[in-house]
């Protein structure tokens, strides 16, 4: 650091002392103030042994001091006294101890230069003991003055200054001395706060540090702070504190200080606050008990030459501390020479890092941004080294585009993600050198804060404005300059204009207010106008170079005259390095854009020229405000075709591109960018998108087709998009096949789900309107498609709006609206039950058709007395009009189960379901609900299933006619009386079975086979119907009839089927009948005693032992492991098998096996064996068959039993 030109003691005023005397009034030394709380340092001698003493200062005033006041330091001849109404102003103690040859100045009657001799150890002599000093400073004196200094009670306590600084180094002690001089020494205040830290004296010079400003080599924390904040406060000025925090931005600045990043960087478009967040954090070090050094610069203050950030702060200071000279004569070193490391250092000895705030560094000149890889890696050396931070604020496309790429990637993501409208925590580069926070709209709740404390109600300001910071605020302003409700919702450009008329009717008052007597309205209307004109002006010559050069702010706003002061005090330019720039940097960009030449512009972005300058870009603001404003003056379709020519600037034009296999002759990627960047804030900017759906339809579609990534167009900017909701759900349609997996925010899909709980009616019949779309999803994990999606989530936003989702899904006709009623049936019965009503009172011949479908489906569902209700009134509604006789049995079916309604119902639904032929496909549905008449009304039940079921009832279509529907029809008919448990009507519905198997030999075998399958799943408790009942069928019973029940009981397994197929295994002797049992107890994974005793039982007779062997065989070939199953039975008992398997049998089975082959069968029980049966006749008399015997579909075979054929 380069030291201030020493000073002579001429040059320095003489500082104010504090006279210390006794009661009595008699002179005991004299002290000095040494920090604000009124602390006086004197000596030790100049209070030794006094209760109470007496200040006095140069002004007159005195203060009477107890001696519970006094902090006596006698190991080193000091004493601090408290003090509360002296008048005199705090000394500078000095930084450094007194060196050799230093020259001072001394108070001895007058004030006397000395030189420093050296230190050495003296003793101070107190009135009760001696105490060593270890070091003290040995003043060059004549030996007179010397010899005067002994016990010298005037001089003792006074303090020994710097001659070039003014600052004090000692403190004159005259009962100090050494075995070779007794006069001449001072106590040094570093050695002695030094000697023990953190004691009354280490404290003292601390705050006298931290209070007391001082400059050149004896710069402190408060000479600093003193430069430092005066400058801080006047940028900051202009943006005044939120009227909502960014917490976000506020966490994120707090974090860093104590972080290990060098570099902080703040950022967000304009408008949203990121300067107002820098300067409120600014405000808070400042406004602390212990305010933190902080300096400010803008982008404007740097130099083309600059080597780091460190040139901008020495300017800066120097500045600062020119200006602080100039109003402070007294100052104490020269504060105009100061060094940024020595800042540093000083800050860092806080405890605070010295933060150094940036505010948009976008502004630098154009030198250094063609220098800045240097700079930064320069400034990052330099903030490294002297442990100091950077904070900026700055436009995403500088930081994004000029700075991170110089910066070392980050190390990891931020968690909870980054941008939206509340922010993102801070992102933390490699190395911990820098870190990120960006900043949007305010959060809602934030925004909700800030309009109530501005002032502005709710519906007065566009709903895309409603979080934006910059809006808010100069709305805020121009409504309280109106004083009155103007009424609206103004849009930005609306708010801008506003400001700007207000900006430039304020400085035409001002203007008027300068001159004398009364101005006229039209006149200062006309000087409002000539403002608003420079000020236009003005943002046309900032285009360029941003910052507008003081010469043309002189040219346009003179000082002569008032200008220059009017608007800077206003506050719309304020001063940023050489010149001036506007103090909303949103609002300066919409000024120019009123003045840009538009399509100048885009052929400078979409086809430069050859050497031609490049736009950065960050400078992307007035191109937009362009193109809004072009819209506002000429009409929609000036901007369509201005954005068609940057949308025909992106890649996926042709149909055959993709993402993975562009267009040959692809744009240069700055046009792209700017192509991408402009669109998608056009776009989202104007106020009404429907005139320009043709670019957005292109885009839509080569996104959804893969041939343009979303980018920037990812569903934050569609869900921006002020479009109509058919429109948006379109777009969102062309779109949906290019979604991403997963839930969340980032998908259209959430967009569309978002308009759908917002306008749910509206957008349930546009949902509807994809399912026709089978286009899939590509980056979903599995198959789905467009309408599988639409599908989705109309029924997980069901809830929203039922009634006209079931409307809307009837208006569909399609499966999948359908399939969605029926999912609805099961999830929501209560909203189908209500659609149901409508529909039946609906004179539309689909809706009543719909009634009736949908309400057989919601039927089982319903559960509420008043969902019953409304079914009860739909069927009788169905039942009131004879031209829908095809409802009738639906609307039956619905009225017998309910009590209230069946007995008045019940003789027309009987006559109906008597004369219903075989073939109905309602038939089932009817037949079950009369069954739940059968408790109240079993009689006319019963009766009407006798006379479907026998052939001598009144029906003329029974299933007496032996044909397959009449065996369909009785099996319908039966399947739900096997459900009857009462045990009265079970036993008479046994009987009436029994009848038919009777009267209906041919047809009964398999709707009675059927119903005996449905009962066993009752389990034991219907033994007492169905063991009387099957065992009177399996002894009387025909053959088919035998067959179909076997093959029941032998699939069924369980405590009710077993006893009944022992019953069947002890008195059945017909070979087919055994060998259908054989297959089923086979395929449904039987044990070994089941098969070895049916095998026993087969062979009995040749044929039998023949089915047997072919059976056995058979099995092998369809069943997997059914060959090995059969070769480990007979490996465990031989014998056993030997007499039910013939050899030829054995051969094939052992064949078919993959396992180990059993052992030999003995020669005995080879002996005993019976001769193999004859090969099947190649032409064998068919058996006789019951009418659909074998046709039972065989397991799948996923649902093939696990036991005799374990799959492989």
């Amino acid at each position: 650091m380069t030291a201030a030109t020493p000073a002579t003691p001429a040059m320095l005023p003489a500082p104010p002392l504090v006279r210390i005397s006794d009661l009595a009034g008699r002179s005991r030394g004299s002290g000095f103030l040494a920090d604000h709380q009124g602390t006086v340092l004197t000596s030790h001698e100049a209070v030794d042994g006094l209760p109470r003493v007496v200040l006095r200062t140069p002004s007159g005033r005195t203060e009477v001091i107890e001696a519970a006041d006094i902090t006596a330091v006698p190991a080193w001849d000091l004493a601090l006294l408290r003090t509360r109404r002296l008048d005199v102003r705090p000394l500078v103690c000095a930084t450094d101890r007194a060196a050799a040859d230093l020259r001072v100045r001394v108070r001895l009657g007058g004030w006397l230069t000395a030189a420093v001799r050296g230190t050495s150890p003296a003793t101070y002599t107190a009135t009760d003991r001696f105490h060593p000093l270890p070091s003290a400073v040995e003043l060059d004196l004549p030996e007179a003055a010397a010899c005067k200094l002994r016990l010298n009670t005037a001089a003792t306590g006074s303090p020994v200054l710097d001659a070039r600084t003014g600052s004090v180094l000692a403190v004159l002690g005259t009962a100090l001395h050494t075995p070779r001089r007794s006069a001449g020494f001072a106590v040094p205040l570093r050695a002695a706060a030094e000697d023990e830290p953190g004691g009354p004296v280490d404290l003292l010079l601390r705050r006298n540090g931290a209070t007391v400003p001082a400059f050149g080599v004896d710069l402190n924390v408060a000479g600093v702070l003193e430069l430092t904040s005066a400058a801080v406060h006047t940028a900051i000025a202009p943006h005044r504190a939120p009227p909502a925090d960014r917490r976000e931005a506020a966490e994120a600045l707090r974090a860093f200080e104590h972080g290990e990043a060098s570099l902080l960087a703040v950022v967000g478009p304009p408008g949203t606050g990121r300067t107002t967040a820098l300067a409120a954090h600014a405000a808070r070090r400042l406004s602390g008990p212990e305010p933190a050094i902080t300096l400010w610069l803008t982008g404007a203050d740097l130099d083309g030459d600059d080597a780091s950030v460190r040139d901008a702060l020495a300017r800066r200071l120097a500045h600062a501390g020119r200006a602080h000279a100039a109003s402070h004569p007294d100052t104490v070193g020269d504060p105009a020479r100061i060094d940024p490391d020595v800042v540093a250092r000083i800050a860092r000895d806080t405890g605070t890092p010295l933060l150094v705030l940036l505010d948009a560094p976008e502004e630098m000149p154009r030198r250094l941004l063609a220098r800045l890889r240097p700079w930064l890696a320069g400034t990052v050396s330099w903030l490294r080294a002297s442990n100091a931070r950077l904070a900026l604020t700055t436009r995403p496309e500088f930081w994004t585009h000029n700075l991170t790429p110089l910066l070392p990637a980050p190390a990891a993501a931020p968690s909870g993600g980054r941008g939206g409208h509340a922010g993102s925590g801070p992102e933390v580069w490699g190395s911990g050198l820098a870190a990120q926070v960006e900043l949007g709209d305010l959060p809602v709740d934030s925004a909700a804060e800030a309009r109530s404390a501005l002032g502005i109600p709710a519906g007065r300001i566009a709903a895309e404005e409603a979080a934006h910071p910059l809006s808010l605020r100069l709305l805020s302003r121009v409504r309280a300059a109106q004083g009155r409700d103007a009424g609206g919702a103004p849009g930005r450009v609306d708010i801008f204009s506003a400001h700007l008329d207000l900006c430039a009717l304020l400085i035409a008052t001002q203007l008027t207010c300068r001159g004398h007597g009364p101005v006229r309205l039209r006149d200062q209307c006309r000087l409002a106008a000539r403002v608003s004109a420079r000020l236009h002006e003005a943002a046309r010559r900032c285009l360029g170079p941003v910052v507008l050069p003081a010469r043309d702010f002189e040219e346009l706003f003179p000082w002569r005259g008032g200008w220059a002061r009017a608007v800077l005090d206003n506050e719309i330019l304020l001063p940023a390095g050489n010149g001036y720039r506007f103090a909303d940097e949103e609002f300066a960009e919409w000024l120019q854009g009123c003045h840009l030449d538009l399509d100048t512009t885009l052929d400078r972005l979409l086809a430069p020229r050859p050497g031609q300058d490049a736009i950065p870009r960050h400078r992307v603001g007035p191109i937009v405000f362009a193109m809004l404003v072009l819209e506002r003056r000429h009409g929609p379709e000036s901007l369509r075709r201005r954005l068609q020519r940057l949308v025909d600037a992106l890649p996926g034009g042709s149909r055959g591109e993709t993402a993975a296999n562009p267009a040959p002759a692809a744009a240069p990627a700055p046009a792209v960018w700017w192509a991408e960047r402009l669109l998608a804030e056009v776009l989202t900017g104007l106020p009404d998108a429907a005139p320009c759906t043709g670019p957005l339809h292109q885009l839509a579609e080569r996104i959804g087709d893969g041939r343009l990534p979303a980018g920037r167009f990812g569903p934050a900017f569609w869900r921006r998009l002020s479009l109509p909701v058919a429109e948006k759900l379109a777009l969102l349609r062309l779109l949906l096949p290019a979604d991403g997996p997963g839930p969340g925010p980032d998908r259209w899909l959430t967009v569309a789900a978002e308009h759908l709980a917002a306008e749910p009616a509206t957008v349930q019949r546009l949902l509807c309107r994809w399912f026709d779309d089978e286009r899939p999803l590509r980056r979903s994990a599995r198959r789905v498609t467009v309408a599988d999606a639409a599908q989705a989530l109309l029924h997980t936003h069901r809830s929203a709006s039922p009634d006209t989702l079931t409307e809307a899904l009837a208006d569909a006709t399609h499966p999948r609206a359908d399939e969605l009623l029926a999912e609805l049936a099961h999830d929501d019965p209560s909203a189908v039950c209500r659609a149901v009503r409508r529909w039946a009172a609906d004179d539309r011949p689909s809706r009543r058709s719909a009634a009736g479908i949908h309400a057989a489906a919601v039927l089982p569902h319903v559960r509420d007395e008043p969902d019953r209700a409304l079914l009860r009134e739909a069927a009788e509604d169905l039942l009131a009009r004879p031209d829908y006789a095809g409802l009738h049995t639906l609307a039956h079916t619905l009225l017998l189960p309910d009590p209230a309604s069946r007995a008045r119902h019940l003789p027309a639904a009987l006559h109906h379901f008597t004369s219903l032929p075989c073939g109905a496909p309602r038939l089932p549905g009817l037949a079950r609900a009369l069954t739940a008449a059968l408790p109240t009304h079993p009689e006319p039940v019963l009766r009407a299933f006798r006379t479907r079921l026998l052939p001598t009832g009144d029906s003329a279509d029974g299933p007496a006619a032996g044909d397959r529907a009449g065996t369909e029809a009785a099996a319908a008919l039966l399947l739900p009386l096997a459900d009857v448990t009462t045990p009265a009507l079970a036993r008479r519905i046994a009987r009436l079975v029994r009848e038919y198997t009777e009267q209906c030999p041919l047809t009964s075998p398999e709707p009675v086979a059927g119903f005996l399958r449905q009962r066993l799943r009752h389990g034991p408790a219907a033994r007492s119907v169905v063991h009387p009942l099957v065992t009177g069928l399996l002894r009387n019973g025909p053959p088919q009839l035998r067959t179909a029940l076997g093959r029941v009981l032998g699939r069924a397994g369980g405590p009710l089927a077993a006893p009944l197929l022992d019953e069947l295994l002890g008195t059945e002797r017909d070979p087919a009948v055994l060998d259908q049992v054989l297959e089923a107890v086979a395929r449904s994974g039987g044990g070994r005693e089941l098969v070895h005793r049916l095998g026993l039982l087969l062979n009995r007779t040749a044929e039998g032992a023949r089915l047997f062997d072919h059976r056995m065989v058979a099995l092998a070939r369809e069943l997997p492991g059914f060959a090995d199953q059969v070769q480990e039975w007979i490996a465990g008992a031989p014998g056993e098998w030997a007499a039910t398997i013939g050899p030829s049998a054995r051969r094939e089975l052992l064949r078919r096996a993959t396992g180990p082959r059993p052992p030999a069968v003995p020669a005995q029980a080879a002996a005993e064996q019976p001769p193999p049966p004859p090969p099947p006749s190649p032409q064998p008399q068919p058996q006789p068959q019951p009418p659909g015997a074998g046709t039972e579909p065989r397991p799948s075979r996923r649902n093939r039993p696990v036991g005799l054929a374990t799959p492989r």
